[in-house]
């Protein structure tokens, strides 16, 4: 959710606005800021192979 919106992100569609920079912390979650937004999530997720449509 951006700005109480909904974003769908995928490989073709990314953050709208703004740079991005990631680190992972010590619990082992990656961190993403934006200019706007912070999201966070696993490496398990990151290497989760997108769902067949």
């Amino acid at each position: 959710m951006i700005d109480r919106g909904i974003c769908v992100l995928s490989d073709t569609m990314a953050e709208p606005c703004g740079y991005l920079s990631a680190t992972q912390t010590r619990d082992g979650n990656i961190q993403l800021i934006t200019s706007k937004n912070h999201y966070v999530f696993n490496l398990a997720w990151l290497k989760q192979l997108p769902a067949v449509p």
